[in-house]
């Protein structure tokens, strides 16, 4: 038959529960039909419409529909909405090497036993990726489907740490160690082991203050770019700091040990090792047998100084020098050659500067005299006069530790030896070309250059 029958007494819509899939579906089984397909393309979509079904129409589905008709196999997918989908959750992105291993490639020190992840001060450590809001979805009613947000990520600044709300971005406000704890980011300036240093936790490299709570055996190296505080003692090891170095009980070198501080070094005593300050050296009982080199004063508080070589810039005190068995020992107060050197490199660099201001100050004068002025003269006028603040500013400079220099030179050239208790016959002292060795033994006296002559006072 080719009657056409009315389009809903033959066809139905039913759409899934989540409103995204239409299906046709033929009212009777497909084993059961008897009648031609004689509905067009465009009776086909009313008839969607009048079921409210208006997005994702599929038009391919539709064509062989209309193609080849009730041969087709129902139910047949009509329309086809779009899901929503959820935002990225958000995220941060840390930009400093996590990683704890060395390098253990042919020749590592096994001492080395992990890196700790240390930053400096102005670095950026991490960076707050936000969450994306998400996809908006369709149905096949063409009602939106609402896509959900990605969850934000929490980070807080802690201890010296602080963040850019406009980048989102954490920086180190001091060098040190990177820690995150419950969502907290914080930089430590202090490295503390608390017990004695052993393989478990390897030399020690950190930019910062280390705090030792225990000894420190022979082989072991520690470098910090801040203090170094032992409250222990030290054998046979190397510490190298970029501020003072403390020890507590002192170091027995077994002339293995080296203390190196930018600043001063602070021990109980000194026994067969290498010590040197770029300031001072305090030592509360003896120095035996050791090399011990300040720029500024060695004070040996109360005990003796035997043996060795010591050399100090402006000062040595102790309660005795040497002993009864005339041993050996050396003191020698020297001007410091470095510093002279870099008195005499600042000077040059200050006639130069000096002559770079000459230089500017009539290029100045010459764009000044030019009336009116261009716009590309005066563009050059303000960079000259840009650079000359520049240039004047580093001649205030060099002037300063011009100064500086001056002073601790002058301090130099008053050094002196002072002994409380006594000084023993052997023990030799060298004021720059100035070289005397003892004969015999002095109690309390004081020893310094005077006229060109090493007087005993």
């Amino acid at each position: 038959m080719n009657t056409k029958r009315v389009i809903q007494d033959v066809f139905k819509v039913k759409v899934s529960p989540d409103k995204l899939i239409a299906e046709l579906w033929y009212n009777k089984p497909n084993n059961e039909i008897t009648e031609e397909f004689v509905w067009s393309t465009k009776e086909i979509i009313t008839f969607l419409e009048t079921n409210n079904i208006t997005f994702g129409l599929n038009y391919s589905n539709i064509g062989m529909l209309i193609e080849l008709g009730f041969a087709n196999k129902f139910p047949i997918i009509i329309a086809e909405g779009t899901s929503a989908e959820a935002g990225v959750d958000g995220s941060i992105h840390y930009t400093y090497d996590f990683t704890t291993t060395v390098d253990r490639s042919e020749g590592f020190n096994f001492r080395e036993v992990m890196r700790i992840p240390t930053v400096q001060a102005g670095d950026k450590i991490a960076e707050i990726i936000p969450p994306t809001t998400g996809e908006v979805g369709r149905t096949v009613y063409n009602t939106m489907i609402k896509g959900s947000s990605g969850k934000p990520v929490y980070k807080k600044q802690g201890k010296n740490v602080t963040f850019d709300k406009e980048t989102s971005t954490f920086y180190a406000s001091k060098s040190g160690q990177v820690s995150v704890v419950n969502d907290v980011i914080h930089v430590y300036d202090v490295y503390e082991v608390s017990e004695d240093l052993s393989l478990k936790i390897g030399n020690i490299d950190f930019v910062g203050t280390v705090v030792i709570h225990g000894n420190i055996p022979t082989g072991f190296r520690i470098n910090a770019t801040g203090d170094i505080k032992v409250y222990g003692l030290v054998e046979g090891a190397e510490l190298i700091a970029g501020g003072s170095i403390y020890v507590a009980e002192g170091i027995a070198g077994f002339k293995q040990g080296v203390i190196e501080a930018k600043k001063d070094v602070h021990l109980g005593y000194i026994n067969q090792a290498k010590v040197k300050a770029g300031n001072s050296i305090y030592v509360d009982n003896s120095i035996l047998h050791s090399e011990c080199t300040a720029l500024k004063f060695i004070k040996c508080k109360e005990g003796n100084i035997i043996g060795g070589t010591l050399s100090a810039g402006q000062s040595v005190t102790s309660y005795d020098i040497g002993n009864r068995a005339n041993t050996t020992t050396n003191l020698s107060f020297e001007t410091n050659q470095t510093l002279y050197n870099r008195q005499l490199l600042l000077e040059e660099k200050k006639l130069t500067e000096i002559d770079n201001l000459r230089k500017l100050r009539i290029l100045k004068q010459k764009l000044s005299l030019e009336q009116p002025l261009k716009i590309k003269s005066r563009i050059t006028l303000l960079k000259l006069k840009k650079s000359f603040e520049e240039t004047n500013m580093k001649v205030k400079s060099i002037e300063t530790e011009l100064a500086s220099i001056q002073t601790d030179l002058d301090v130099i050239n008053d050094a002196f030896l002072r002994v409380e208790g006594t000084i023993y016959p052997n023990t030799i002292i060298s004021f720059g070309k100035y070289r005397k060795t003892l004969k015999k033994q002095y109690k309390n006296v004081t020893i310094a250059v005077e006229n060109n002559e090493i007087k005993i006072v």
